[in-house]
Parts: C-alpha cells; structure tokens; sequence
C-alpha cells in the first residue's frame, strides 16, 4: 500500500502532462466534429449493427447469400407470374 505522500506525488506528476485545450486548437475542432458524428442516430444503429452482427466475415458473407436467395426467388415469382399472364404466342 502507498500512503498519502505517494499518492500527492503520483498526482502531482499525471498534472503536469495534461495540457490544456484553448478554443483555437485543432485537436478540440477535431473533438467536437467526432462527437457530432457520433450523436448522429444513424451512425450509432450502423456502429452498433456492425459490432453485434457483422463482426465476422461469414455473417456478412452469409446476410450476402441470404440476399441473392431472396433475389433469385423474386426474379423466378416474377416470370413465372409473366408467363401466365402473358402466354407465349403460338
């Protein structure tokens, strides 16, 4: 354990490396231009999309299958659906 002599002293020495940010630094220019994107709603759902479920590339290769499957079988509803409706003339 440290007494309270070490800890002042541990204190004193993290200080004096902080630095102090004016309202002319680029660094709080950059800072406050981070924070707006991420208060931005759609950002945090995309964030939070691509950290629970495409933190892999097989779910994202797997969500891409999944949506060729879906257009394949909207493609083949269509010209079935056209090929009644329209029969081929003779």
């Amino acid at each position: 354990m440290c007494d309270e002599e070490e800890l002042a002293q541990v204190f004193s020495l993290m200080c004096r490396e902080v630095c102090y940010i004016n309202e002319n630094n680029r660094v709080l220019e950059i800072y406050r231009e981070v924070n707006k994107y991420c208060d931005l709603r759609r950002n945090r759902w995309r964030a939070m999309l691509v950290r629970n479920y495409f933190n892999s590339p097989w779910s994202f290769i797997s969500v891409m299958g999944a949506v060729v499957l879906l257009i394949l079988t909207l493609l083949q509803t269509f010209y079935t659906m056209f090929g009644y409706y329209h029969p081929p003339s003779a």
